[in-house]
């Protein structure tokens, strides 16, 4: 999964805290902004998501695949507007195996199955115009019994 950023804002841009004598808005990030409507950094206007689920009930138990999809629209890192992130997509593959009576599952996540260069804003505190590649292709195994 694409992780977002959190935007270090104490307060929203419209907080009677942050505006100045001459009617502008002083943003955290030290951008001052003249009235409008913003929108939020680090957050996509678009986003598109797709999962669909298969499973195969046997006499050993249940087999199943999942698949997932994201697309994300472009969005900048901060009020700014140095850092633009492109449109971006992942694609995750699941597959799985539950017992009779679902007391012990297995999971096999593919993540990033076609290792998309995809990119997150870092922590806030380090600035708002800097990007981190995300996690390229890899491999989660989860293992469930429960009694």
């Amino acid at each position: 999964m694409v992780d977002f950023p959190q935007e270090l804002q104490q307060y929203p841009v419209d907080a009677p805290q942050l505006r100045r004598a001459n009617g502008s808005i002083s943003t955290d990030s030290f951008v001052e902004l003249s009235n409008g409507h913003y929108h939020q950094p680090g957050l996509s206007k678009h986003l598109f998501n797709f999962l669909t689920h298969y499973q195969i009930p046997t006499h050993i138990g249940t087999f199943g695949v999942i698949l997932g999809a994201n697309l994300f629209g472009s969005y900048f890192t901060g009020y700014n507007g140095y850092v633009i992130v492109p449109w971006q997509y992942q694609l995750d593959l699941t597959l799985f195996y539950k017992t009779k009576g679902e007391r012990m599952e297995a999971r096999l996540a593919l993540i990033n199955l076609t290792d998309q260069k995809n990119w997150s804003p870092p922590d806030p505190y380090y600035g708002y115009d800097s990007i981190t590649p995300d996690l390229p292709f890899h491999i989660e195994g989860t293992i469930i019994y429960r009694f």
